[in-house]
Parts: C-alpha cells; sequence; structure tokens
C-alpha cells in the first residue's frame, strides 16, 4: 500500500532572487517539493501529474530518488514559469504555460487509489472539482490539502477575487481531513494577516469543514488546530537560511510522515519543521542532492501506526 500519492502540475521553473542569482529552469512546484521530500522521510510514494516531454530527465530523475512515476503522463506542454524574488512586494509567479488539467481518477494506477493519504497539491487551480469528488468519495479516502495552489500564494494573481476565493475554499474545504498552508497563503486568500491572527485562521477552515488546519509560520515556527486537541503550536528549528523556496511543500510531506507515524499533531508540526529546516540550508529546486539531509531522518514505517 502506498503511503502517500501527491498530486498537481510539475514546474520548469526559473528563479530570480534579490542577490542576483538566476537559477534554472529547474524543477520545482508544490508537487514536486512534497512528493520528493515525502519519499526522502521513508513513504512510499506516488506522483499523479501532466508534464512536457521537455521535462522527461526530472520525472527520470524523481524515479531514481525512489518515487513511483507511474501517474506522470507526458505531453506537448509544461507548466512553465518565473519565480522573482526582486519584486517590491517580495515574491511574484509569471506562468509562461500550463500542462493540461487533472480531472480524471483514469489518471490515477490502479493501486494508488488505496493509499493512505492523498496529497492534493496544486500550483494554480489545475485539480478540478470532478477529480476531487471522486478522490473523496463520499469520505472514503483521507485528502489533505496544499493552500498555496487553492488561492494562495503559488497561483496566479488578479484572476479571482478575495470573495471568490473565500466561496470556493468554504466549498471544498469539507472533502479534506487536512489543511496546510502558510501565513503568506493567509494573505493571499483573506487579506491583511497577523502572526496573531494563526489560531482564528485555523479555526476558519477547520469551521468550514476540515479536521485539522496546520499553519507554517516563517520564523515564528508552525501551529496547528483540531477540535479535539485544540490550538498546538512549535518553534522553528534554528537552522541556516539559503533558500526558501519549497519550505512549506517541504513541511506538508513531513507533517504527513510525522502524523503517520505517531499519529500525533505535535509529531507532525515537529517532523515538518525539522524536514523544512534541512532543505532551506541548500538551494538549486528539486534535485536529489538537496533532498539528501532528509534521508538521514527517513522514518521506518513498517510498524507506523495506521489511522
Amino acid at each position: 500500500m502506498y503511503d502517500a500519492i501527491v498530486i498537481g502540475h510539475l514546474l520548469k521553473e526559473t528563479i530570480l532572487y534579490r542577490d542576483g542569482r538566476k537559477l534554472g529552469p529547474v524543477l520545482g512546484s508544490p508537487c514536486a517539493y512534497t512528493a520528493m521530500a515525502a519519499a526522502s522521510l521513508g513513504l512510499k510514494t506516488g506522483v499523479v501529474s501532466k508534464t512536457g516531454y521537455d521535462m522527461g530527465r526530472h520525472v527520470m530523475a524523481m524515479k531514481k530518488a525512489g518515487l513511483d512515476v507511474s501517474g506522470i503522463a507526458l505531453g506537448e506542454h509544461s507548466t512553465e514559469n518565473y519565480l522573482d524574488y526582486t519584486v517590491p512586494e517580495g515574491k511574484k509567479l509569471s506562468f509562461i504555460h500550463k500542462a493540461e488539467l487533472l480531472a480524471s481518477l483514469e489518471d490515477f494506477p490502479a493501486d494508488y487509489l488505496d493509499a493512505r493519504y492523498f496529497l492534493l497539491c496544486p500550483v494554480d487551480y489545475e485539480i478540478t472539482d470532478d477529480l476531487l469528488r471522486a478522490l473523496y468519495d463520499g469520505g472514503k479516502r483521507k485528502l489533505s490539502m496544499e493552500l498555496s495552489g487553492f488561492g494562495g500564494a503559488s497561483s496566479a494573481a488578479g484572476i479571482f477575487t478575495q470573495m471568490e476565493k473565500e466561496i470556493y475554499l468554504e466549498r471544498i474545504t469539507r472533502h479534506f481531513r487536512i489543511v496546510k498552508g502558510g501565513l503568506e497563503d493567509c494573505r493571499c486568500i483573506f487579506g491583511e494577516v497577523k502572526l496573531a491572527d494563526a489560531e482564528d485562521l485555523c479555526k476558519i477552515f477547520v469551521n468550514w469543514g476540515a479536521e485539522i488546519c496546520v499553519l507554517t509560520l516563517g520564523k515564528h515556527g508552525a501551529a496547528a488546530y483540531s477540535k479535539k486537541t485544540g490550538f498546538v503550536k512549535v518553534p522553528a528549528p534554528d537552522c541556516a537560511v539559503r533558500d526558501l523556496t519549497g519550505a512549506g511543500d517541504v513541511f506538508h510531506a513531513g507533517f504527513i510522515a510525522g502524523c503517520l507515524e505517531k499519529n500525533d499533531i505535535r509529531a507532525g508540526l515537529e517532523t515538518g519543521s525539522a524536514a523544512s529546516a534541512a532543505i532551506i540550508a541548500r538551494t538549486g529546486g528539486v534535485t536529489p542532492s538537496r533532498f539528501r539531509e532528509l534521508r538521514k531522518t527517513s522514518i521506518n514505517f513498517s510498524e507506523a501506526d495506521n489511522s
């Protein structure tokens, strides 16, 4: 049985940094970062995506790193973007073109469908409502949302209003056991928010139907809320910071890994924080070398909790 199936577009990404560096095109995206981290932490992980033939070497690199890539379909177009950290607002994404939408369970290998968790990690709304409903299947499967591609920080700006984003998220959140995002995602969705709003933001998603909401808080750590546990917060570990790209996505994988191992929210937060800290100390997009430190702390899931 697979521990995690990660769903979303892969990115052919060029990154512009404040210090003048230009990196890429490299493999990126919430899906790619989350999947590589999940596999590095010891989860049996498959990927469902659509991308271009020009990304074939990156798909092979993911396979060599331990991911099952039988759910990745190659076609005419990749999803390609520029990630610009030099702009006054701190971060801007510009999409050049996009791959086909992810719309049907027919895109999933049959042995993926009984996985323990499905991590929906779009870049920009590429997972359709039809696929979401089919995956949920009346609550038979456990789904976890990466908020960045459902209106958060990786989604194209200016396409939907704040009200439209909130209405959409209120409608779909009931399908998810876990909603994971960051303060940056919440600012894109709700407008100006502060660190002190973290608990209230978590409660919004739980009131909309999620069982657990998890927020990364940058240098202030991470937090989660559920009606069962209340508000739980952990500090950020001390670590060097070279490149923050993908930090939240890697955290998502770590949170799932920690929860699967110990069935405990605090364990999830701590594992997610440690995984994120290991990634931001390195740069280079989604490469096996950048994830090497995670492999040193991989979890043996043979005895892990099956909840």
